[in-house]
């Protein structure tokens, strides 16, 4: 949405505000946020207390805000969908690659993440996928407002080539017998985006963590990054690794472990360094990251010993990622809320990713 967009539909005065996933920043603006600019919808949340924010992106800048309410609707809805579906888990046999790297669309931390790979990472330890060209002349204000930057970090004309994991075949793989959704929750198909939706989630169970997840030890973690600093997100891709039972190395989200802390995962702060997370220096939020890190993620057998020795808590993150109703008791309030707004809504589509978990949550709950 735009600005005139977010504003228009605030002055409309709702009971609720339900925003999920992060929000859309262009780069060219990176500048205005490191130096300090306000978004619109931070603002607009400080300036209608009267309106019940319900964000799926946990903002820090808004984190002391009565009217916010935190809840991770994009993290939830995969666990909501795969109680039919067991995802199978060797913990004892040995990986043949060391580190994955799920891509997507182009974020600020996939950009400089992407090239410092192409120059200082083995290309034969690494799985990875990625959907679009990336170019770092898209992120140059990003690169030099930091005192970290320096060219010995990446080429610029150097990055990881496009490649999408693909299932059977050379095609992406949807058992025909599971296009509709659980059937004894009440969840329909009937929403434009149900689809999509439903593709994203085989794709995870048949494809991408079996393909990528179970046949290496670490994930290179990059939810998508914006330059406001609030977008530390906990979504589907993090799920993704700890079903795959992966060690995971966040990249780019500010303070992301926090959120680990506050549901009760593990964070693995152990064994990796995870300093890069605390700096508001975006550029250093990832190549820190890979810079204080690539001792480690480079050497196979390193890695693999490290996960050996942290079994018990990548067990721990597999066991609860996968336990809705975990989440459903840790965050029951949030999802009342959540369930109330929707349960208003009577005019417009509602998106697959807040219906799926509140259906569940209602079967669960008995509402």
């Amino acid at each position: 949405m735009t600005d005139d967009e977010l504003i228009s539909g605030i002055e409309a005065k709702p009971k609720f505000v339900v925003s999920f996933d992060h929000s859309n920043v262009p780069y060219n603006q990176s500048q205005q946020y490191i130096e300090g600019k306000t978004h619109v919808f931070v603002q607009l949340i400080r300036d209608n207390p009267d309106i019940c924010f319900i964000l799926d992106n946990f903002s820090f800048s808004v984190a002391d805000c009565p009217n916010v309410v935190w809840c991770p609707m994009c993290w939830m809805m995969y666990p909501a969908m795969i109680d039919s579906h067991e995802i199978p888990q060797d913990w004892h046999s040995k990986r043949q690659f060391t580190v994955n790297h799920a891509g997507g669309r182009n974020r600020v931390n996939r950009i400089l993440l992407e090239h410092w790979l192409a120059k200082n990472y083995p290309i034969n330890q690494l799985l990875y996928s990625k959907s679009e060209e990336s170019h770092i002349s898209s992120i140059e204000n990003i690169i030099r407002s930091s005192s970290f930057a320096d060219k010995k970090h990446f080429r610029p004309n150097r990055s990881l080539e496009c490649k999408w994991i693909k299932g059977k075949d050379n095609t992406r793989f949807y058992p025909s017998e599971n296009i509709a959704f659980i059937s004894h929750h009440s969840i329909t198909t009937d929403f434009s985006d149900s689809a999509y939706i439903n593709r994203k989630f085989f794709d995870a169970i048949y494809v991408l963590i079996p393909q990528m997840k179970l046949k290496s030890y670490l994930a290179l973690q990059t939810e998508p990054q914006d330059p406001t600093l609030n977008t530390p997100l906990l979504q589907e891709k993090t799920w993704k690794s700890m079903m795959g039972g992966n060690l995971v190395l966040q990249f780019g989200n500010y303070k992301a472990l926090e959120l680990y802390k506050k549901l009760g995962l593990e964070t693995f702060e152990n064994c990796l360094d995870h300093s890069h997370l605390q700096s508001t220096d975006r550029y250093y939020q990832t190549i820190g990251g890979c810079e204080n890190n690539k001792h480690l993620i480079a050497d196979h057998q390193l890695l693999e010993t490290m996960w050996f020795e942290n079994l018990p808590a990548i067990k721990h993150n597999f066991e609860l990622a996968r336990d809705i109703n975990h989440w459903f008791h840790l965050l029951e309030m949030p999802m009342r809320a959540l369930s109330e707004a929707l349960s208003l809504s009577t005019n417009i589509e509602i998106p697959f990713v807040c219906r799926v978990p509140v259906d569940r949550f209602r079967y669960e709950f008995k509402l």
